[in-house]
C-alpha cells in the first residue's frame, strides 16, 4: 500500500516537471557542441603520395625535421616511418636524403621487420652503408 502512495507521488512530480518543461521551453535551449579534431597528416607521407621529385622531397624533409621519424598510429593500419615507405616505393634518394638528415636506421628496421619485408631492409641498410661511407670520405 506504501508503495503505491510513493509511486503516485513520483509520477504526480514527474508529470508536474513535464508540464514545468512544455510550457517554459522557450527557456530552455539545448545546444549540441561538435568539435572536430583536426587530423594532422606527415607533410613527408604526403609528398611521397602525391610522387614528390627528390629535390621538391628534400626541400620538405629541411623545412619537417620533426616528421623524419614520426610513426603514425592508426589502428588497423600499417605504422612505420616514411623511411620504410620510401623502401617499398624503392625510392632510393629518398631513402638517402631521410638517411642523410637524421633518420633514424635501426628504428626503422625494427618497424619494418614484423612484416618481413628483407628487400626494403636491406634497401635501407644499403643506403646507410653508402652515406656512412661518403660521410668518412668527407674532411
Amino acid at each position: 500500500m506504501k508503495l503505491n502512495y510513493v509511486l503516485i507521488g513520483f509520477l504526480t512530480v514527474a508529470a508536474l516537471l513535464v508540464v514545468g518543461l512544455l510550457i517554459k521551453r522557450d527557456k530552455f535551449k539545448i545546444q549540441v557542441r561538435l568539435e572536430g579534431v583536426q587530423a594532422v597528416h606527415n607533410p613527408l607521407e604526403v609528398a611521397l603520395d602525391e610522387k614528390a621529385s627528390a629535390p621538391e622531397f628534400e626541400k620538405l624533409v629541411r623545412k619537417f625535421p620533426q616528421w623524419i621519424n614520426h610513426i603514425d598510429d592508426n589502428q588497423g593500419a600499417i605504422n612505420v616511418p616514411v623511411l620504410v615507405t620510401c623502401a617499398v616505393l624503392e625510392l632510393t634518394n629518398h631513402i638517402r636524403i631521410l638517411i642523410t638528415n637524421g633518420a633514424d636506421v635501426e628504428g626503422a628496421v625494427k618497424s619494418a621487420t614484423p612484416y618481413k619485408w628483407v628487400d626494403e631492409i636491406a634497401r635501407i641498410r644499403a643506403v646507410d652503408r653508402e652515406v656512412q661511407a661518403s660521410k668518412s670520405k668527407t674532411p
